[in-house]
């Protein structure tokens, strides 16, 4: 009988890796020593089960928690951490073969191969409104949107196309077309919630609604990417410094995350 009470505390706790066979034939002997009805056993039976299986996996949790810890103690790097990195510098890595650099931006996104990757989408989306928009009117959206919310990366980047394509961003002369797609870019920083019809019927003269579609969700990702340097006051590029409008010295607060 004390054998088989040690056995039972031990498939309670987790601490064997109990099958239905052997919880049974515990079971079992202690019914026929304590004369337990079979209705009894077949609920011990299964309560000892679940007990098994919940102990056992909070055991193991235990464990993996240990190990990480210690394995954090003595400077080495654990198996999830690993996966973490390398997909990190994989993105990275995806993203200096795409377009050439490694910006401030991207390697704080580095932190993350998520956020890296979501943030990284504006790319397709850029590429999806630059053939029904055009890439000039694409340009003068996203600045728009950077200017309005005083991003000094995003907006100087988009200032630097405008002025390497030969143009004055402080005296920009904009068509109709031009003129309803900034004031959406503008009016999605101060408050989509009131875009108006009449706005909303100057983009329906000319984009169709997944157009209308591709460009919000470009705009939304535009916004994204702004709140993304001005919360972490990622720092302006050097190759971006020349570009730097006349109503900013440049100069930003420290970044608050390592590149």
């Amino acid at each position: 009988m004390q054998d088989a009470l040690r056995t039972y505390l031990e498939l309670a706790l987790g601490l064997t890796e109990a099958s239905r066979k052997t919880v049974q034939k515990v079971v079992k002997d202690i019914g026929a020593r304590s004369g337990a009805t079979a209705d009894q056993a077949r609920a011990l039976t299964s309560e000892l089960m679940s007990m098994n299986a919940a102990n056992r996996e909070a055991l193991v949790k235990l464990v993996r928690f240990e190990v990480d810890r210690a394995l954090g103690a003595v400077g080495l790097a654990t198996a999830e951490q690993v996966s973490d990195l390398t997909a990190r510098l994989r993105e990275l890595e995806r993203q200096l073969a795409a377009h050439g650099r490694v910006t401030n931006m991207k390697r704080t996104l580095g932190h993350s191969a998520t956020a890296l990757h979501a943030l990284m989408t504006f790319y397709p989306l850029q590429d999806r409104v630059v053939p029904f928009l055009g890439a000039r009117a694409t340009t003068l959206f996203a600045h728009a949107i950077s200017a309005k919310t005083d991003c000094l990366i995003c907006s100087t980047f988009f200032r630097r196309i405008l002025i390497e394509s030969g143009e004055d961003p402080e005296a920009l002369v904009l068509d109709e077309r031009e003129q309803a797609v900034v004031e959406y870019g503008v009016q999605l920083v101060r408050d989509p919630n009131a875009v108006s019809d009449s706005l909303y019927g100057r983009l329906e003269a000319f984009l169709t609604p997944t157009q209308i579609v591709d460009l919000t969700a470009f705009g939304a990702l535009m916004i994204a990417t702004n709140v993304f340097n001005n919360a972490l006051r990622v720092d302006l590029d050097a190759y971006l410094e020349p570009y730097v409008g006349p109503d900013t010295d440049g100069a930003t607060a420290r970044q608050h995350l390592p590149r």
